[in-house]
């Protein structure tokens, strides 16, 4: 009996996700743990393992398709079945019925013909070497993967090479119309209207506009912080914190170092400390009570080519500086490759969000549920300060608590926020 391969959960609570793209062709032989398909949940693009080995008999769903958790997404023939088989269970799957033609083949001819072929474009043993991210991207682009330029290992097709190729055809786009005497007059190929833009609505005087898609992980976004601005009462709470302490701490621990400990770092460390001290403040909402938690597990918000994503840095109060650096940077590269596994994204305690690196002095943060709080973080300013009644050049960072006011009241966030402050303007006491 052929094996059926269903679309499983890849994320808690999911149901949904889509197909990203097929890694083996039908026929191909897998074994126990081969990657035969790359899986888009809400969050990230993860490789789907195979947990029986087999022949790929039928694959049943196309590149990019969105199937319900649980539906039956491949077929996979063991050691003497053959095609007749798998059309069988296959209709069965499907709800038609069997077909009446013999298609008993030989296991070594259960490659499909090229009309029949998956979606995709083979160009060595049937498949194209190219990234998750590659392909996400190539996916939401509308390219061919076959027509683009692999410079990676082996030829591997990388995302910059993606984004290389849809710059060269954008490009590409524009042809010259030579004049008289005149310079040359760069005209535009497509027309008013291309394809892929709408009209405006009549009277609206609107301009024509692109119809994009949302993905699933925007779609995720709308969905849950639409629900947080609505069904949370959110709280705000402001401070400044003077920081000229902790960059020439940050100044110090970077010297000689490769791979440098950012401003950031600090913030998550600080926000993990703080939880430990002010615990009431390490808490999540939920319809059978209030739950607290015994581990600071901070997600940090990180802007990539798909969205916002929050991968954790776990159990960070017990992590050092130096720990908490290196793991951001694996993170930061494998949210934005789409190479997030759930667990390194699902759950958290508290978030981070920090826009001071493109020069936002202060923002307010919506929670991200279930958890209570959220810092935003602005930039760095230089101020005058007054120091023992003495005015002196500064440097400050404003921020601003976002707090759920179901969970936590206003005195339990003041007493954190005053000790993420402390903890700030006083680094070496966060390192101990």
């Amino acid at each position: 009996m052929p094996y059926t391969l269903r679309m499983p959960e890849v994320a808690a609570n999911a149901t949904h996700a889509t197909l990203v793209c097929w890694n083996k062709a039908q026929g191909d032989r897998v074994e126990v743990g081969d990657s035969i398909a790359d899986v888009e949940t809400d969050k990230a693009v993860v490789e789907l393992p195979v947990e029986q080995a087999g022949v790929i008999g039928k694959l049943l769903v196309p590149n990019g398709t969105e199937v319900p958790v649980g539906e039956p997404i491949a077929l996979l023939l063991q050691d003497g079945e053959t095609l007749h088989a798998v059309e069988s269970v296959a209709a069965f799957a499907s709800g038609q019925p069997a077909p009446v033609t013999d298609l008993s083949v030989p296991q070594s001819e259960t490659q499909l013909s090229p009309q029949s072929a998956p979606q995709s474009t083979p160009t060595k043993h049937g498949r194209i070497f190219s990234s998750p991210a590659a392909r996400l991207l190539a996916r939401e682009q509308g390219i061919n993967l076959q027509d683009v330029v692999g410079n990676g290992p082996n030829g591997r097709i990388t995302k910059h090479d993606v984004v290389c190729h849809a710059a060269s055809v954008q490009a590409g786009s524009e042809v010259r119309v030579e004049t008289s005497a005149e310079a040359p007059i760069l005209a535009p190929v497509a027309s008013a209207f291309p394809p892929n833009l709408a009209a405006p609505p009549q009277g609206l005087g609107e301009p024509p506009a692109r119809v994009c898609t949302p993905s699933p992980t925007r779609r995720t976004i709308a969905k849950r912080l639409s629900q947080s601005k609505r069904e949370v009462p959110h709280f705000y709470l402001r401070t400044r914190c003077d920081v000229g302490a902790l960059l020439a701490a940050r100044e110090q621990i970077n010297v000689g170092r490769v791979d440098s400990v950012s401003l950031n770092d600090f913030v998550i460390r600080a926000c993990a400390v703080a939880l430990v001290h002010v615990p009431q403040m390490n808490v999540s909402w939920r319809e059978d009570g209030i739950y607290e938690f015994s581990r600071a597990d901070v997600s940090v918000a990180v802007d990539t080519p798909n969205g916002l994503l929050t991968p954790i840095v776990h159990d960070a109060s017990n992590k050092t500086l130096s720990a908490i650096s290196a793991q951001m940077r694996s993170l930061v590269q494998a949210a934005r490759e789409g190479r997030l596994q759930p667990s390194q994204f699902q759950g958290g305690t508290f978030s981070v969000s920090n826009l001071g690196m493109l020069g936002v002095t202060d923002f307010d943060a919506i929670i991200n549920p279930p958890q209570a709080g959220i810092l935003a973080v602005g930039a760095v300013q230089s101020v005058p300060l007054i120091r023992d009644g003495v005015v002196q050049p500064g440097q400050v960072m404003d921020v601003v608590l976002s707090v759920d006011h179901r969970a936590v009241d206003g005195a339990v966030a003041a007493r954190w926020l005053a000790a993420f402050r402390a903890l700030i303007e006083q680094p070496v006491t966060m390192l101990v």
